[in-house]
Parts: C-alpha cells; structure tokens; sequence
C-alpha cells in the first residue's frame, strides 16, 4: 500500500520513473535477521548448558505485547527459538514468518488437509544446501536473492509503481554494483552485532549527513497485528 500511494503521489506531480532501493538489503546485508544470524554465530561459543538455558528461557517471553517493546520481545523469542535447531534450521526459522506448527494452527482444516505433509522451509533447505562452504551470511544472502527479492520485493514493487503508470528504477541491482557486492566478505557488510550494510554506509559517507547515515531502519510493514485483533478479528 506504501509502494502504491508513493507511486500515485509521484505521477501527479509529473514524476514517470523513480529510483528504488530494492536489492541493497538482501547484498549489502541490510536486514535484522542478518544481524540475529550474527549472534546466533556468537551463541555457537556458548557451553552447551548455558546455550539451552537460554533457548528454554525463550518460551517464557510475551509474544503478543504491543508497540517497540513487544517487537523487541518477539524478536528476542524468535533468535531463541531458532537457536533450538541444528545445521540449517536456525537460519530458515530466522528467515520465516512463524514457525510451521504456529502457521499450521491458523490454517482452517480443510486447508491442512491439502497441504498434507507438507515443508514451508524444504526449498529454502535446498538453497541453503547449495552454498553449504559458504559463510553463514553469505548463504543468507544467496537464498534471499533466490527467494525473497524476486517473489516479493520486486514483484509488488513494479506492480504497485505501474499501477499509477510510474516505472522503478533499481540501480543496486545493475549487474556491476551486484558482482562487486555479491564479491564483498561478510565482514565488510555487517560490522559487530549491530550494523548493517556498513561498506554501503561508508561509500555514502562524503555525500549523506551523519543523522541519514544512522537511521535505523524503517520498512514498508502493515499493522497486521493490530488489525486481527482488532476490526478484522472476526473475518
């Protein structure tokens, strides 16, 4: 919806082509998840009794409280809760929007019925396993541009833009911008267990004020959480 009005306001002030960001998050490492993918790394080095105290305390966070602490909260259950898992499970937990028994259970039967048995993460699991030498981050990576950016992002970018007859431009996704990237270690995009997309802030350094530099992040998200508790709860 964000996309569409965007597009819409453009058109009517005589704007026909914008310039979008899409592919800098899933090559430059721009997303939580990637960070959350870090300390699970961290966690790695943790003895093993500690580890699954951690990963048991998970449980016993609120997942349902509203506003920026009840997001905190849910990301902290969603890490551990990922932690529980071997090889390739804490990274398509982390990348999922809910784990398959929780999607499951708001499924109506008819529909578990025909999905059967059924794995929502077999095909990110195949990904995965083709860049099993890789580091944990590039493999991310690698499985989002397969997955994430083409069947999502780009999809609903190009139809919310053309909607209002507006073309997206994306210039991190020229073909020389995405060899050097996609040719950058881990290291040189996610700095600590808190940045992202560090060589990208750093190329942009002479030309974008400190406060652009340093602005967290802020998606296209809708308040879906509020809307089925809230109007739609009945629906």
């Amino acid at each position: 919806m964000n996309a569409c009005l965007i597009a819409q306001s453009a058109r009517e002030d005589g704007t026909v082509v914008l310039l979008s960001g899409q592919g800098a998050d899933e090559i430059f490492g721009g997303y939580r998840r990637h960070v959350a993918g870090r300390l699970l790394g961290a966690m790695d080095w943790l003895p093993s009794v500690a580890r699954r105290a951690l990963v048991g305390a998970g449980g016993a966070i609120p997942g349902a409280r509203p506003g920026r602490m009840g997001a905190l909260l849910r990301r902290i259950r969603k890490l551990l809760e990922a932690a529980r898992g071997d090889a390739d499970e804490p990274l398509l937990q982390l990348c999922a929007v809910a784990p398959a028994p929780a999607l499951k259970s708001a499924l109506a039967p008819a529909v578990r019925d025909a999905l059967g048995e059924h794995d929502p993460l077999a095909s990110g699991r195949q990904l995965l396993a083709e860049v099993r030498a890789a580091d944990r981050a590039d493999r991310m990576f690698y499985r989002e541009f397969k997955t994430y950016r083409p069947a999502q992002n780009l999809h609903y970018t190009d139809r919310a833009t053309m909607a209002s007859g507006v073309e997206a431009r994306v210039p991190f996704l020229d073909n020389e911008v995405l060899d050097l990237a996609l040719g950058l270690p881990p290291r040189l995009k996610l700095r600590g267990l808190t940045q992202t997309k560090t060589v990208l802030r750093e190329a942009m350094r002479p030309w974008l004020p400190p406060e652009v530099l340093a602005r967290p992040k802020s998606g296209f998200g809708v308040p879906l959480r509020g809307w089925l508790r809230g109007g739609l709860a009945p629906w």
